[in-house]
């Protein structure tokens, strides 16, 4: 499941 969703200045929506 997605645990931590940054913005997209960060870039990335970690799914582990």
């Amino acid at each position: 499941y997605i645990k931590n969703v940054k913005p997209a200045s960060q870039g990335c929506v970690t799914d582990e």
